[in-house]
């Protein structure tokens, strides 16, 4: 199994069959956008000591869409990566990797937004959308949703001389065979698991309010010169958990709130990034706890170099005892070769971390990491279409 993750990741690498690269083409045609990447996480100094351990993995995500006609377009997503959780203080290599699909979906474009149908990840939090340090969005990423069933309207619009964009989400668990996955299999989601938004109708939603001044919404952090996203989400309860009923606790739905800041200063070739996030979880997870989360970063962006540090601090308060924090720090150095080097592919990154993670029950864990990524993107079929 390790050497079929590991010629995944290589396959991807050199691939490039493609004739044309461009942002999109002329209906009817085919695209796909191909990110391929080899991370080591190499866990040095822990305590307990028996954390130290090392882990080589492929991360492998291809998105591929066919638009017949004209402003809409048939998208699916397709992941490789490890999909059962890394146990600690056991090395890996190339292990646990399976296959599964992430997205699936049909999108119509319009004047001044777009509708989506179908199964896809709901974001709310602007620093796991956008942040790239190694591990920078570990803890981040808990407010997110990711592969439900559903429904997404987003809508542009100027006010107060910003650009806006409002989205608005209907969603539900994915239970399908898709939600388990190939060569390993991490499992089909099932009612009887539970959790918020785990549910037989759609029942959760979600809007996000996004501004910029200076560039789309969508690309303000890294384009714009301030930005700002206000969020709010709400999971129906699920089925009680088997750990619930064991305990006698019940299910509750989940209310997560969210405001985040970006700042860009300076030019095109030399800029400081700035973010600043917090959000509040009522009943996490559909539990009986609540949750809040912080996160800072500061980036250097000069050329081809990107410096970044992040600082997440989630702290759940236990219902029935005391509070528990989680803290970790990230600090990535990231390069951007470009299409500068022999072997095939548009974009090649090399980047280099060093994190401090520590949980609740005092456990802590210093990681040097290593990454490498090629992305790659093309149509065939149809004419292209000019970059802007």
């Amino acid at each position: 199994m390790k050497w079929f993750a590991a010629s995944l990741a290589i396959a991807a690498c050199v691939w490039n069959a493609a004739p044309v690269i461009a942002d999109d083409c002329e209906a009817p045609c085919f695209g796909y956008d191909i990110s391929s990447a080899t991370g080591f996480d190499w866990i040095l100094a822990s305590r307990p000591g028996a954390l130290r351990a090392t882990d080589t993995y492929p991360t492998l995500d291809g998105t591929y869409w066919f638009a017949p006609v004209e402003h809409f377009k048939l998208v699916t997503s397709i992941t490789a990566e490890p999909v059962i959780e890394w146990q600690p203080g056991k090395s890996r290599f190339y292990d646990d990797v399976g296959i599964y699909g992430e997205e699936l979906y049909a999108e119509l474009d319009f004047e001044p937004g777009s509708v989506r149908a179908g199964k896809f990840d709901t974001t709310i939090s602007e620093a796991s959308a956008v942040l790239t340090g190694i591990h920078a969005t570990d803890l981040a990423d808990n407010f997110d949703t990711d592969e439900r069933w559903g429904g997404e309207l987003a809508m542009t619009f100027e006010a107060l001389g910003l650009e806006n964009q409002v989205t608005l989400n209907a969603f539900t668990t994915d239970r399908t065979v898709l939600s388990q996955s190939l060569f390993n299999d991490r499992g089909r989601a099932r009612l009887s698991n539970g959790g918020a938004g785990n549910t037989s109708g759609v029942s959760s939603f979600s809007a996000v309010l996004d501004g910029c001044l200076g560039a789309a919404a969508a690309d303000c952090y890294a384009d714009g010169r301030y930005g700002y996203r206000l969020a709010a989400r709400f999971q129906r309860q699920g089925q009680r958990s088997a750990e619930q009923i064991d305990r006698g606790l019940a299910a509750h739905p989940e209310t997560a709130l969210l405001a985040a800041v970006t700042r860009r200063i300076g030019d095109d070739d030399k800029a400081f990034l700035l973010l600043a996030e917090g959000g509040y979880l009522r009943h996490f997870e559909g539990g009986a706890n609540d949750a809040f989360a912080a996160t800072l970063s500061a980036g250097w962006k000069t050329g081809s170099l990107l410096y970044e540090a992040t600082y997440t601090l989630q702290r759940d308060m236990i219902a029935d005892g005391a509070d528990v924090s989680e803290h970790l720090v990230d600090l990535t150095a990231s390069y951007e070769l470009g299409d500068n080097v022999s072997l095939a592919g548009e974009d090649w990154t090399i980047a280099a971390g060093y994190s401090i993670a520590r949980n609740g029950e005092g456990e802590n864990a210093h990681t040097i990491s290593l990454e490498v990524t090629a992305e790659l993107d093309g149509t065939i079929g149809g004419a292209a279409k000019e970059k802007d």
